[in-house]
């Protein structure tokens, strides 16, 4: 597990055990990068939070990116203004994927999106 600090208020946990990048085409894994970084300025923007956990977790069939946060959260089903989560859900419909937001007020939030992948040879 790797942990970093931002500006002293955030820190980051980043959890990928066993990942073989070999297995990820390379315009997947530029869109997994720009997932991160939207869901990251998301969090830093609005949420609030002190704690981020990401998850990157290569199975047999697919690949999974989980972020979680212990931020303020949000309504999932409310209005959004901004354009971060439609951005994400643009990217992950490109590549087939499955997105999951799971969040309510006062409890974080927990964006997860998973691809399919082809199987390890």
């Amino acid at each position: 597990m790797d942990t970093a600090r931002l500006s002293g208020k955030l820190q980051i946990e980043l959890e990928a055990p066993g990942f073989d990048e070999t297995r990820v085409p390379d315009n997947l894994k530029l869109t997994l990068f720009r997932i991160a970084q939207e869901q990251l300025t998301n969090i830093l923007k609005h949420a609030g939070a002190t704690y981020v956990n990401v998850k990157v977790l290569l199975r047999k069939n697919d690949l999974q990116l989980a972020i979680i946060d212990n931020g303020t959260g949000f309504n999932v089903s409310g209005k959004h203004s901004g354009v971060g989560l439609i951005n994400i859900k643009t990217r992950v419909a490109l590549f087939y994927g499955k997105i999951s937001i799971n969040s309510s007020l006062g409890a974080g939030c927990e964006l997860t999106v998973t691809f399919p992948i082809m199987p390890a040879k």
